[in-house]
């Protein structure tokens, strides 16, 4: 079974799993997991959390945040990407295995 998910307005600890389909999150200050099997993930977010931790085993990172995604093998697919920011508390994870994932901080 397939689904595409919508979440808005997340604040505190949230946990989010997908294994097919499509994640569009808008996230303030929260502390989040968000992990998706086979579906992109689009993350928008002004406060975006502090730590940023994405990783992609097969598919692509981007978005407009001012950092590159880095490969994580020279020989085998996988990206990864690590922001920190300020001085806040917040920690946002994002996996992927075979979605993109495009996150932005505006």
């Amino acid at each position: 079974m397939s689904a595409d998910v919508t979440v808005s307005e997340t604040t505190g600890r949230q946990v989010l799993k997908i294994v097919s389909g499509n994640v569009q999150t808008q996230i303030e200050a929260a502390d989040a997991d968000i992990t998706a099997v086979s579906g992109d993930v689009r993350l928008r977010g002004a406060g975006l959390a502090t730590n940023v931790q994405v990783n992609s085993v097969s598919g692509d990172i981007g978005g407009c945040l001012d950092v590159a995604a880095e490969r994580t093998s020279k020989y085998a697919p996988g990206q990864r990407l690590r922001v920190r920011r300020g001085e806040g508390q917040a920690t946002l994870r994002l996996k992927s295995m075979s979605g993109d994932i495009d996150i932005c901080d505006r």
